[in-house]
């Protein structure tokens, strides 16, 4: 979302390892501008984000970790979070009841998932079927 572009430097002409609130709170993991063209991993932990997840989020293919934790999301999970099938770990914990919705059935696309966290929201719904598919999972948090 717009907030994004002007708070972590989203949508910049900066390179992706650049990207950051210029604080511990959030950063870019696994990123190293000289050394690699991706980002693989991106952690907002207590970082005051406020507002959706952006459907952009499924453009960053090459993401083996993501992690919403004590934030303030709203909307629901997109779909596009299916796209991120390099994913390892996903971890949307402690963001409040503004988040919701269901779990999207996607989410059986991330089949390299090992762990998978979405703890403390207000996701509502069934566990979509497609989870089965997650045969690597080793830690999950459904509550």
């Amino acid at each position: 979302g717009d907030a994004w572009a002007d708070q972590y430097h989203f949508l910049s002409p900066l390179h992706e390892c650049e990207w950051s609130d210029n604080s511990a709170a959030f950063g870019v993991d696994g990123c190293d501008k000289e050394t690699s063209s991706y980002v693989t991993s991106i952690d907002f932990h207590v970082n005051g984000y406020d507002g959706p997840i952006p459907r952009e989020i499924g453009h960053l293919v090459h993401l083996t970790s993501l992690r919403f934790i004590n934030t303030r999301l709203t909307g629901t999970i997109p779909t596009e979070i299916g796209n991120l099938t390099n994913l390892m770990f996903l971890s949307i914990n402690n963001n409040g009841k503004d988040l919701g919705g269901p779990i999207p059935e996607e989410i059986g696309d991330l089949t390299r998932l090992m762990g998978l966290w979405l703890n403390g929201h207000g996701l509502t719904g069934t566990i979509p079927s497609s989870m089965g598919l997650l045969t690597n999972i080793r830690w999950l948090g459904l509550r």
